[in-house]
């Protein structure tokens, strides 16, 4: 299911960096869907969202394939329906390598959020004369790579936060850690798949004692971020089961 799609004749691809970057159609749609709600406001800030979606996935997934670079590796970058992915001849072999890798993407992420904080606290141009669309603009970068950035460090895989929790694991396990990872990733996204379908339900049901609870800047789940984390956690127990049927034979 998060395996590379296949190749489109509707793809965009283009090099970014020196890396061949490849836009499946199905980016354009999830993206779309997402910020559906902003139509409401205006066509152009659904426009913006989009734009800001793809931006903050780009970067993202350059610090991966920069990272890649670092270590020897020659990748490549896709956008699709499920966001990111980077792929790369070969996998470096030591975990810390690995570790590094995983951490670029939601890091590079931080460091445009936090650049574009600095540039605007440096420069003050964010005021009443500024234009509505780039205050807008700034804002959701800001968030995306923020909150998105957080979303990929929990450890479920096969995020970002998954792939450094199976390093460590089989770091210090190296015949159990895969099966720990898997574990932590199944109850974790388990977990979270109930977080967000409670505060997607308190949300349209004019709030409750969750929502009520929790300070205004921690990240509120959703019915996407339920959806997201249900197959995560489905794709888990699978992984698991197949692990567990594969020891039994043997």
């Amino acid at each position: 299911m998060w395996d590379s799609p296949l190749r489109t004749p509707y793809d965009i691809r283009f090099r970014c960096c020196g890396f061949p970057v490849r836009v499946h159609p199905l980016f354009w749609l999830a993206a779309a869907l997402l910020g559906g709600d902003l139509i409401q406001s205006g066509l152009h800030y659904w426009l913006l969202w989009i734009l800001v979606v793809f931006v903050a996935l780009l970067v993202h997934e350059l610090g991966h394939a920069v990272a890649y670079r670092v270590y020897g590796c020659q990748a490549a970058i896709i956008l699709w329906i499920f966001g990111g992915l980077t792929v790369a001849d070969r996998i470096p072999g030591r975990h810390a390598s690995r570790i590094i890798v995983s951490l670029a993407g939601p890091f590079s992420g931080f460091a445009l959020a936090g650049l574009l904080y600095i540039t605007q606290r440096l420069t003050a141009w964010q005021n009443d004369e500024a234009p509505h669309a780039l205050i807008f603009t700034y804002q959701l970068l800001i968030l995306v790579n923020v909150y998105w950035g957080i979303l990929n460090l929990v450890p479920v895989l096969p995020l970002d936060g998954g792939q450094v929790c199976r390093d460590v694991c089989e770091w210090i396990r190296p015949t159990k850690g895969a099966i720990w990872a898997w574990q932590i990733s199944l109850w974790t996204a388990s977990l979270l798949a109930l977080y967000s379908l409670m505060c997607w339900w308190e949300t349209t049901h004019n709030g409750g004692p969750l929502t009520r609870l929790l300070p205004v800047w921690f990240p509120k789940g959703s019915w996407w971020t339920a959806v997201l984390f249900a197959l995560l956690a489905l794709q888990s127990y699978q992984h698991l089961h197949q692990r567990t049927h594969r020891s039994a034979r043997f």
